[in-house]
This record gives C-alpha cells, sequence and structure tokens, in this order.
C-alpha cells in the first residue's frame, strides 16, 4: 500500500503457536527502518491474544520496512513493507 508523508499507520502482527492457534509469544520486538537506513525499535502494543501493533508516523518519503520476532513459546517473525510516496511539501 503506498501512503503520503506525514500518515499514521499501524503496522499489526499476529503471532500463531505450531497447531496454528492464536498465540502470545513470551517476548516480542520490533525492528523500523526508515528510508535513510536508521534502525529504531518501537515497543510493541499486544491488543489481544497474539496480536500486536506499533504505530509509525512515515516522516520522509520512501520504502519503511518493519519486522516483528516473537521469541519463547512462540518463535516466528513477519515483515512488513510500506511505502510514503513522494511530495512536493516535504
Amino acid at each position: 500500500m503506498v501512503y503520503d508523508v506525514g500518515d499514521g499507520v499501524r503496522a499489526t502482527c499476529t503471532f500463531t503457536d505450531l497447531a496454528g492457534a492464536v498465540a502470545n509469544p513470551t517476548a516480542v520486538a520490533v525492528k523500523l527502518r526508515d528510508p535513510a537506513g536508521t534502525v529504531t525499535t518501537p515497543t510493541p502494543t499486544n491488543s489481544g491474544t497474539g496480536v500486536y501493533y506499533v504505530d509509525i508516523t512515515l516522516t520522509s518519503e520512501g520504502r519503511w520496512y518493519v519486522r516483528f520476532e516473537g521469541t519463547g513459546v512462540v518463535i516466528a517473525a513477519s515483515e512488513q513493507q510500506l511505502k510514503a510516496r513522494d511530495s512536493q511539501f516535504y
């Protein structure tokens, strides 16, 4: 999906165990890489069993990447790519 610079975006990940049931990992880490290549580690919010999210403000044009990593009881990862289109104002 393509967004505008300045948009707020919610990146979400749902974790499942080996049986396919929604489950919480022991710990969840998030990595966010902006178009300049800077990596930050925002703290995810757990909004329900197995469901985690981070809210991101796209402050510059280009491709943004988000990676959720679950460890412990549920070992899994998910990556997402977001694109903020060019703006005449930024």
